[in-house]
């Protein structure tokens, strides 16, 4: 951690109310930019004065490295008061898109009669409330304001020096150490963190590149897609597991680690050692099987391995409804336990009426290893749109119901938690808002027979998260919050009115 010490090199407006002390130059900046600091020069306020005045002072900059980034700032100055009335401000001033803005101050109060030095306090973000960058370093300036009240002299600050320090925080620089082997495909990587300002490491993330990915034209770690990511993860350790099963094949890892300055982590760059060769003793990588059925609006899906000698053997299926961007693991389907065929089944009973793709892949265990097989290739299905409104509990899906009839269903609010108080002498209210949520809203459904009636009362007493999906194309989690029913007609020709208001959820 430096520390950068920037001096005045030029003045600014309202110094034609003050003038150097005897032995100063004819420029006041110059008065108070001798280093080592002579306490026979500096400036004061001319007697013919009076009053409150304020004088700028343009500040020297400095600059910074890609690999650092700005700690803190204060304003420090050293200064005589003649009486104990005297009272002086400095503050840290930057002009941004020109709009100048000002800190905190740094007050002189009382009797000081031989030079005296005076420290700010540490400024973490720049006076517009923004951090600190190259911009606002190059348009520092410091405003001194003297509130002497008298002609002149009489009760007037002698400023002797001003400085603005700058704390800079330097990047960290890590070394990684990937594992030449692997007993697990939950691969493990390690670094060492140095730091020359003597910070600890906060954060650190993780990415996995397979050797298409690391070799592909245009390569960045920051910027293109990984295999595996850790997402910023707050954590002091110096090594760093797969959260996600790796397959056999070649990868490399990289690390960046870092500090927070300023509200945000400081990493240092990215950095790898050489590629890790994965070969450890997997499982068979299943096929898999899928169809639709339009009676249940499911897919059926069936996974066929093969015997794994070296241990026991689970089926992961997973869904893709965006193009194979991004895979979801399907209900009850992570952890799916194959026979003694090494076959096993389960029904997605939660895809989106569009075109959907299914992979599958096998999870071994030996002792406290485990190992994963490649994925399967690609399933797709094709998911039709019936035209009708369907309400799908989701661990009861043996009480899912479609060709529901439902009179008033797209009605939605969007809430937003507030607080309102009217202050006094105030012609409007305040508003304080919280986070806006989902959207809610309620259903409006006919029920013309008991049969209806019977299936839809399962859906209504689930208590569970219930995915709807509409005819138009959408589907949505939600919970029912209240369920008001309207009952008329005659016995055997009941006819039911069902209300039910809803909150969206996620899954």
């Amino acid at each position: 951690m430096a520390t950068v010490v920037l001096r005045p090199d030029g003045d600014g407006a309202g110094v034609a109310s003050f003038q150097t002390l005897a032995g100063g130059t004819s420029n006041l900046w110059q008065a108070i930019d001798d280093n080592p600091a002579v306490d026979s020069t500096g400036v004061i306020k001319k007697s013919s004065v009076t009053g409150t005045q304020r004088m700028n002072f343009n500040m020297a900059t400095t600059t910074l490295s890609s690999s650092q980034r700005v700690r803190y700032v204060r304003v420090r100055a050293r200064a005589t008061t003649p009486v104990s009335s005297s009272k002086y401000d400095l503050q840290i001033g930057t002009v941004v898109s020109g709009l100048a803005s000002y800190s905190q101050p740094l007050s002189i109060r009382g009797l000081y009669t031989s030079a005296t030095d005076f420290s700010g306090g540490y400024f973490t973000y720049a006076p517009d409330g923004q951090v600190w960058n190259q911009n606002r370093l190059d348009a520092l300036f410091v405003q001194v304001t003297e509130y002497g009240e008298n002609s002149g002299t009489v009760s007037a600050v002698s400023l002797l020096e001003l400085y603005v320090d700058v704390v800079v925080a330097n990047k960290p620089t890590i070394v990684v150490t990937n594992p030449s082997t692997t007993a697990t495909s939950y691969p493990q990587v390690t670094w060492t963190y140095t730091d020359s300002d003597g910070d600890a490491q906060e954060y650190y993330r993780m990415k996995v590149f397979t050797t298409a990915q690391y070799s592909a034209s245009g390569f960045d770690p920051e910027t293109s897609t990984a295999f595996y990511d850790s997402g910023e993860t707050a954590s002091y350790d110096l090594f760093a597991t797969a959260l996600d099963l790796i397959p056999n094949g070649t990868y490399k890892f990289y690390v960046k680690a870092g500090k927070k300055i300023a509200g945000s982590i400081f990493y240092s760059d990215w950095t790898t050692s050489t590629a890790l060769t994965m070969a450890v003793s997997t499982p068979t990588a299943p096929t898999l099987s899928a169809s639709y059925s339009s009676t249940t609006n499911s897919v059926s899906l069936t996974a066929t391995g093969a015997i794994y000698s070296a241990g026991t053997q689970v089926f992961q299926i997973q869904r893709s409804d965006d193009a194979q961007v991004t895979w979801t693991d399907v209900t009850n389907a992570s952890e799916l336990v194959p026979n003694g065929s090494y076959v096993a089944s389960v029904t997605d009973y939660e895809a989106y009426r569009t075109t959907v793709y299914y992979r599958v892949r096998a999870i071994g265990t030996v002792g406290s290893n485990v190992f994963v097989s490649a994925w399967s290739s690609v399933s797709t299905v094709v998911v039709t749109n019936d035209g009708t409104w369907w309400f799908k509990p989701i661990v009861f899906p043996a009480y899912n119901i479609g060709g529901v009839r439902v009179n008033y269903g797209i009605s939605e609010t969007i809430v937003e938690t507030t607080g309102t108080f009217r202050p006094l002498n105030r012609d409007n209210a305040v508003v304080v808002a919280g986070s806006i949520y989902q959207n809610d809203g309620h259903y409006q459904i006919s029920l013309t027979n008991d049969s209806e009636w019977n299936a839809m009362e399962n859906v209504l007493k689930s208590q569970c998260i219930i995915l709807v999906q509409d005819p138009y194309g959408t589907q949505k989690y939600v919970r029912f919050i209240t369920r008001e029913l309207d009952l008329a007609g005659t016995s055997g020709r009941r006819v039911r009115s069902l209300k039910i208001d809803y909150i969206e959820v996620v899954p």
